[in-house]
This record gives C-alpha cells, structure tokens and sequence, in this order.
C-alpha cells in the first residue's frame, strides 16, 4: 500500500509544527448506520442475539473495542474470526455519506496544517471513499487497521511520522474515549466529537481537550486549541510517494 505525502516547507521545524489527525467513522463519515446494519446481518449469520434494534440503540451499546461486542455475546475466538471475516467481506462504503460540513472544516484547515487519519477501518477502503468524494489529496497520512485490532496508539504515531510531525505537537479528532485514550498515549490535545457513533454522555467521561456537537463546530475547537502554535502551511504542490507495510 502507498501513503501521498504533501511536500511540506523544509524551513519549518517539525519539532514544533502541528498536525490534524482525524478518525475516520464518525467523524468524517456518517457511517454509523451502515455499522449498525452490518452488525444486524452479521450476527444473524453466526446466529447470534444482537441486543438492539436501532442505530440509537447502537450508539449506546457499541464498544470502540469492537472485538468485545462480539465475545459478550458469547462468541469464542474462532467464532469471532469469522464473524470479522464475514463483516469485512460486507463493508461498503461506496454510499455511506460524510458530514457535509466536517468535509468543507477539513478543507479550511488544509490550508494550514498537515491532516491525518488514523482508523481501524482499512486504509484502502477510506482512501475509495475519499477519491469519490475529491478529498485524496487533502491527507497526507491514512493509516488504517488491516491488521486487525481496535488499540489505535500505533495509528497515531503513525500517522504523526508520516506528517513528519511531533506526536506532542499535533491535534486529536475522535468521536469514543478509545480515540482519545490513545492519542493521550503520545500526548496528543483532543477533540472528542458527540454526532458520532457515541453519545454525549460516554464522549465526555473520557474529558477530552474541546467537546463538539455539530460539525460546523469542529474547526473552531481545532483552531482554539492550536491558536498560540506557529502555522507552517503544507504545499501540496508536489508530492512523493512512500511504501509503507501496513
């Protein structure tokens, strides 16, 4: 898999330049509800009790430690190898719409920062969707979760190097405490977001830096929280490509 990186001014010091790292469902994608009904056909087919019947209902009940949705409904891990197996084979993101007004917030802020996105969700599968939707070149890192696992401390890392960005430096966009969780890990700042796929209430215990509703609020919180750092903008001009082994 390649991963584009933006040509970035050598003159700014990466030590102190900040970066945007955003998750990706929940955030940039309304994809709760495509979850939700990946779930329903999914623990139909292992023949299992799904103990909600909407997508508020998921919102509530949904474990960002998603393996753990699967073993309290009393699957062993063979079984929840299938089930996953079976989910990713079910994943279509072709349809599932992004927040309108989260997409037009990245695009302001692309003129000042390096952006990121850090997911379990399958880096191919994110980069589709942002080439449908004309975004492909805004990011600089997507890194995603094909190796399977719901801990995200590598993906921020990650995607802070591939930025070529101090972790200390950048900024944390996630919508469950497990996002800001793991970004804290590298002492990350961060904005949790409640229209995601957790309600306000979970959001909040996690105390997160800012705390969004609405997606016309993301880049105000970004911006307050980085409003006393040097702005090195990123030319995008050129880019090059690296391999990077997911």
């Amino acid at each position: 898999m390649t991963t584009q990186h933006p040509a970035h001014d050598s003159s700014c010091n990466s030590a102190q330049r900040t970066a945007v790292i955003f998750d990706w469902d929940g955030v940039i994608a309304d994809s709760v509800g495509m979850y939700y009904q990946l779930y329903v056909i999914t623990f139909a087919h292992m023949r299992r009790h799904l103990p909600i019947n909407s997508v508020e209902g998921f919102r509530h009940w949904y474990k960002a430690r998603w393996e753990e949705n699967f073993t309290d409904a009393g699957m062993q891990p063979s079984e929840v190898d299938e089930a996953l197996a079976f989910a990713r084979a079910h994943v279509d993101y072709t349809s599932v719409p992004l927040f309108t007004e989260a997409t037009d917030a990245v695009k302001r802020l692309a003129r000042d920062f390096p952006l990121g996105i850090a997911s379990t969700t399958d880096a191919r599968l994110i980069r589709q969707r942002l080439q449908q939707a004309g975004l492909a070149d805004i990011f600089g890192s997507v890194v995603g979760g094909e190796e399977g696992g719901s801990d995200k401390v590598r993906h921020y890392g990650e995607a802070a190097r591939e930025l070529g960005v101090s972790p200390t430096t950048a900024v944390a966009v996630g919508d469950t405490p497990l996002d800001v969780q793991c970004a804290r890990h590298w002492g990350m700042r961060t904005v949790g977001v409640t229209y995601g796929w957790y309600d306000e209430v979970r959001v909040r215990a996690a105390a997160p830096d800012r705390v969004v509703g609405h997606p016309r609020e993301l880049e105000d919180a970004v911006r307050a929280l980085t409003a006393r750092d040097s702005v090195c903008v990123p030319k995008c001009a050129d880019t090059d490509t690296a391999t990077r082994i997911g």
